[in-house]
């Protein structure tokens, strides 16, 4: 990681997430101790990587813990899984320590927008509980950790995230204070003599009002930040009443220098307008997300095929929201270009900030609210946009493959994440002479085979009362010694040779199980 990256060189793709960030968090803490600048370099070019390439758009990253090619986007969005609370919770340590070395409003940008739109929507409200991934599959679900039995990893540090609200809201230098965040608070600084209150609904009001407190007056430089959401020459500052020319733009600080004395009052306005956001390495928008200055909104999709008390609190890891929704079923934006489609969001509700949509959506309208709202139902954050012929032409070739997908998802009784260790680990895999990778030219999906006539082997749930199959997946492209025996308990029940038998695609081979017991080796190479 270190030599690459302080080359500029990403060498991400295909690498488990959540072990990376923390590195680089140790890099700038060495280049803080000992002015190596390799390290630095490393550390500042893995955020800008991370965070202008391979991010969502509430500021996570990854899918189903690793880190896949950023050109695989569209298919990324579409997967049950997605990115890990703790990688945005590392992040924001990166991005805390790099501030601190270069106060850039850059930082606090991205701060912010993990902050409301991961962190703060990654807990249950009512009965408590984290949310490992969070899904961007469009009408899915989170899932939250059990009361006593779940230990993930987002446990752990999510119960670290939720006391992490004051960190960084202010900064400062010798002489200066930086207002990073607009988070109502009291800031006592004890060495100034000098007390700053911060009074705010932010976001539900677009503004802001400091008070200083101060024994007695003194030079001050604040700085206060521009964020990207406010549009060029929107910002406006008054100070006791009156205003204070802003010469800045967007993503930058504004410096006031003054004498400070008791009872000063600085007033900031932010307006917010209606944004939409594409996938990363996207300029066409095949997927979109709204926003509402900083605030991203999610559409309330309901809960369809779930129940409350099941299906959103669970203690096994690999049940994280289980149950997807046929993409067919999920409203779409359709018009012929995004930035007339924000039009057709209306605000209903400014005080909980709730649009609704008119007109812009088949094959019904929705309501949008803000993510971190929005619980214990099925969302959509990426929408899919389509003009009218693809919205015809979508729902006619979807209706079938939905209609089987729909079918097989009922009529299946287990399944194997192949590759992930959840998922591996749950199933009981055992093998000798087996191996698994992920491969970024299929989609970043994981394979497991065996080779010089070694197995692996699984135990899988089964219905008892009715007939079972095996359905397995295989790589289309896949050629040479590739014939195996599939065995369920001892039985050989098929032998399968794989010869490109259709290259770039995957295929799907169906077995029938004559035993109604758990289906025992998936695998053995001849």
């Amino acid at each position: 990681m270190l030599i690459p990256f302080s080359k500029g060189v990403d060498n991400l793709t295909g690498l488990h997430a959540n072990t990376q960030i923390p590195k680089f968090i140790g890099f700038q803490r060495i280049y803080e101790l000992t002015d190596d600048k390799t390290y630095n370099k490393a550390a500042e070019n893995f955020w800008n990587a991370v965070v202008r390439n391979r991010s969502w758009v509430n500021g996570s990253n990854s899918m189903y813990e690793g880190f896949f090619d950023p050109h695989q986007f569209p298919w990324a969005v579409v997967q049950p899984g997605g990115p890990e609370t703790c990688n945005t919770y590392n992040m924001l340590k990166l991005t805390q320590l790099l501030f601190e070395q270069h106060p850039s409003a850059k930082y606090m940008d991205y701060y912010e927008n993990a902050l409301y739109n991961h962190i703060l929507s990654s807990e249950d409200p009512i009965h408590g509980g984290f949310v490992y991934y969070t899904s961007m599959r469009p009408g899915h679900y989170r899932v939250y950790s059990s009361d006593f039995n779940s230990m993930w990893c987002c446990v752990g540090t999510g119960m670290e995230n939720h006391s992490k609200y004051g960190l960084n809201i202010y900064s400062h230098g010798i002489n200066s204070l930086y207002v990073n965040l607009f988070i109502p608070s009291v800031l006592n600084w004890k060495e100034k003599g000098m007390v700053v209150r911060q009074i705010t609904r932010f976001p539900y009001e677009p503004e802001t009002s400091l008070r200083i407190s101060a024994k007695s007056p003194q030079k001050r430089t604040l700085w206060i930040r521009y964020p990207g959401w406010v549009a060029k020459g929107e910002l406006k500052i008054k100070i006791n009443g009156r205003s204070v020319p802003v010469k800045q733009s967007p993503v930058s600080y504004i410096p006031i220098s003054r004498k400070w004395k008791n009872g000063d009052r600085i007033d900031i306005s932010l307006p917010m307008h209606l944004r939409y956001s594409l996938l990363p390495y996207s300029s066409n928008p095949q997927y979109i997300a709204i926003l509402y200055g900083p605030i991203l909104l999610a559409g309330e999709i309901g809960t369809q095929g779930l129940q409350k008390g099941y299906d959103f609190h669970t203690p096994d890891a690999d049940q994280f929201a289980h149950i997807t929704m046929p993409l067919i079923d999920v409203p779409a934006f359709v018009g012929n270009s995004p930035q007339k489609l924000l039009k057709g969001l209306k605000m209903v509700d400014r005080r909980t900030l709730t649009f609704r949509t008119s007109g812009v959506t088949k094959p019904r309208s929705v309501q949008l609210i803000p993510f971190y709202d929005l619980h214990f139902q099925r969302y959509a954050i990426y929408w899919q946009f389509l003009n009218n012929k693809e919205w015809q032409r979508r729902a006619q070739a979807l209706t079938t493959q939905e209609s089987e997908e729909r079918s097989r998802q009922l009529r299946t009784t287990d399944t194997i994440a192949i590759g992930r260790d959840a998922s591996e680990k749950a199933h009981d895999l055992t093998g000798e002479l087996t191996r698994s990778e992920c491969d970024g030219d299929l989609g970043d999906w994981f394979w497991r085979d065996a080779y010089n006539g070694g197995y692996f082997s699984y135990r899988m749930k089964v219905n008892p009362d009715k007939p079972m199959t095996l359905r397995c997946t295989y790589w289309g492209e896949d050629d040479g010694a590739r014939t195996f025996d599939i065995l369920v308990d001892g039985v050989k029940i098929g032998t399968q040779t794989l010869h490109r038998d259709d290259p770039a695609h995957f295929i799907h081979v169906e077995y029938p199980n004559p035993s109604k017991r758990h289906i025992g080796k998936i695998g053995c190479d001849r």
